[in-house]
């Protein structure tokens, strides 16, 4: 019995140590494009990108620019009215695609103001052949002044989520070390 309890017990602590351990990973991403949207005079857009990312197996990756804001101001005139959009791209992430959802309120006032507020989305899991991540896009803001083009970048948040078998394993460590714990207080 004592023998399978410190089994149990490094299995789980060896399981603990490989995702704690997990070094960054290249792993191929894509985004699609979004608009043109027009709100009046306005224009915005989002330009997709191709690459790849360096992602941490074991720890978060926050601020990953995954897309590109564009917003073209022209003359809205005396224009004061808001309005909600939904932004909807694809990401694909080591041959995984899903697609990413967030809400923007858009402001035009007739001082030239303009104000693109987006909220960050719920996350998205990806279980890619590299890695899992939990992957939420990042609220961002724009704000125009001015007629003219402003970009700004769209970011995400990469959490890294463990395997289902590094999870199995821990369980098993942690059982492993109430077992040792029950013996010693039993004995004492």
């Amino acid at each position: 019995m004592n023998s399978i309890v410190k089994v149990l017990f490094g299995a789980g602590l060896g399981a603990i140590a490989g995702w704690a351990a997990a070094s960054p990973v290249s792993v191929s991403d894509s985004t699609t494009s979004i608009g043109p949207l027009t709100y009046f005079a306005d224009t915005f857009t989002e330009s997709g990108m191709a690459g790849s990312l360096n992602l941490d197996t074991a720890a978060p990756t926050p601020g990953v620019q995954v897309n590109e804001a564009l917003l073209a101001v022209g003359d809205s005139g005396l224009t004061d009215a808001s309005q909600t959009f939904t932004l909807s791209f694809d990401l694909t992430l080591d041959g995984v695609t899903h697609t990413m959802t967030q809400t923007m309120l858009w402001t035009v006032t007739p001082s030239q103001d303009q104000t693109l507020a987006a909220a960050a989305s719920s996350g998205v899991l990806f279980v890619t052949g590299a890695g899992n991540w939990l992957v939420t896009l990042d609220s961002f803001q724009m704000t125009a002044d001015f007629f003219g083009n402003y970009a700004t970048p769209v970011t995400a948040d990469f959490a890294a989520v463990p395997e289902p078998g590094t999870l199995a394993l821990l369980s098993i460590g942690l059982l492993g070390a109430s077992l040792v714990a029950a013996r010693r207080r039993q004995r004492s």
